[in-house]
């Protein structure tokens, strides 16, 4: 039996009792390239919807950088892949990751603290108001189908005869 996990664009498959030679890796890994290419083009379709976004929305598309940062990555073995936006696509070279900007949001007149924690609220509201996470929600509309392909692949790739 096979384990389907979904966590905020990562899909991994778990094969329980499953030996490598038990399966044909070739099916599962062309359904992981394609399931990963349609979960950042879903993404980048959540992106790219609205030039101007307001709090509580997709992040809207100004220069375009953050929707072509967007990409899929097989991971080693090929059971695994990961979309997210990547930071060299995006050009940064520091700590500034604007898609964590999005997403928590920064507040006027912010100054990090000595101790790392979250500032209070000093009354001047937000400089960036939290953006709705547009992977997430991407992952959501495409699980049905991303599962179907999944569990097709890996009974293309089963190997009977050894079972």
């Amino acid at each position: 039996m096979s384990n389907i996990t979904q966590v905020a664009g990562i899909v991994h498959i778990d094969a329980y009792g499953l030996q490598r030679p038990d399966f044909k890796r070739g099916p599962i890994r062309k359904a992981m390239r394609a399931s990963g290419r349609e979960v950042a083009i879903e993404a980048r379709r959540l992106v790219a919807r609205n030039a101007v976004s307001q709090a509580g929305e997709h992040p809207g598309k100004d220069t375009g950088r953050l929707m072509r940062s967007i990409k899929p990555k097989i991971m080693r073995g090929g059971m695994a892949i990961a979309v997210w936006p990547q930071r060299a696509a995006l050009g940064v070279t520091d700590d500034n990751y604007y898609p964590a900007y999005l997403w928590h949001g920064v507040r006027n007149g912010a100054v990090r603290r000595k101790d790392h924690q979250k500032q209070a609220d000093n009354g001047q509201g937000w400089r960036i108001a939290p953006r709705a996470n547009y992977m997430t929600d991407a992952l959501a509309s495409c699980a049905a189908s991303v599962q179907a392909r999944l569990t097709i692949a890996f009974a293309d790739g089963l190997v009977l005869e050894r079972l």
